[in-house]
């Protein structure tokens, strides 16, 4: 847990609390695995949304672009 919290994958969900037990949206899931996958967050990603629901103004639109991009997810 330690090197996914240095390698800035993954943080705290409060305090010093890890909460392996807490329920992950699907945003968080590609924050967290294109964070990994990439190194971070500092990428390419298609500029047009290709989920409506997910406008370019969502907080992880990158990370989820780049999800489908890779194609990792489809919808």
């Amino acid at each position: 847990l330690s090197v996914l919290r240095e390698q800035g994958i993954a943080g705290p969900c409060g305090g010093a609390n890890y909460c392996p037990a807490d329920v992950m949206t699907r945003s968080q899931m590609a924050l967290f695995l294109i964070r990994g996958l990439m190194g971070g967050d500092t990428f390419t990603f298609p500029a047009a949304p290709y989920f409506s629901d997910v406008p370019p103004s969502h907080p992880q639109f990158r990370h989820i672009q780049k999800l489908r991009e890779l194609g990792i997810t489809s919808g």
